[in-house]
């Protein structure tokens, strides 16, 4: 009896601190991402043109920095992306030219977020212009004061074309 107790403690101990393992292999695919917003979002920029103080002085433009880019980009090993931007609709005003100046990045993104390219020129006839370059694995975070801020001059090129008036015109930023 004592020898069948020992056998029946033997296999209990040994089922006790028996170890089993399992394996699972899986993959894992992360896509290239590549999304952008303005902040805040629908916003619409006024820049309006005062004379400065004293007769013969020339008319200076309110500027505005209330803009924000924010993004997410995944890439593939060794590849960045940029930010551009380009008047895709209407017309500065003739004589004039929109100056865009990025400052940034700021917040509370994580990754490598690229390098401003700045200031840029905008006009009518001016293609894309590179305002971020060198993006690689990189959030900026959401909201105002998170990413890029931009902040927009109207310039006056050539005082003699200037013409009273309002004009809008459509500024697209574009990750690529």
């Amino acid at each position: 009896m004592k020898f069948i107790k020992a056998i029946v403690f033997i296999f209990i101990q040994t089922a006790c601190f028996g170890q089993s393992t399992a394996t699972i292999s899986f993959s894992l695919y992360l896509a290239d991402i590549a999304t952008i917003a303005l902040e805040p979002a629908n916003s619409t920029i006024n820049l309006v043109g005062t004379a400065s103080s004293g007769t013969g002085n020339s008319l200076t433009f309110t500027s505005n920095n209330n803009l924000w880019i924010n993004f997410t980009s995944q890439v593939s090993s060794g590849i960045t992306r940029n930010i551009t931007a380009k008047i895709i609709s209407g017309s500065l005003p003739s004589g004039t030219s929109l100056k865009l100046t990025t400052t940034g990045p700021s917040g509370t993104g994580a990754g490598t977020p690229g390098n401003i390219v700045s200031p840029q020129t905008l006009s009518n006839s001016q293609p894309q212009q590179i305002i971020v370059t060198g993006i690689g694995n990189a959030t900026t975070g959401t909201g105002v004061n998170n990413g890029y801020n931009i902040k927009l001059e109207l310039v006056i090129d050539d005082f003699s074309l200037l013409k009273s008036g309002n004009t809008g015109i459509s500024i697209t930023f574009t990750i690529y």
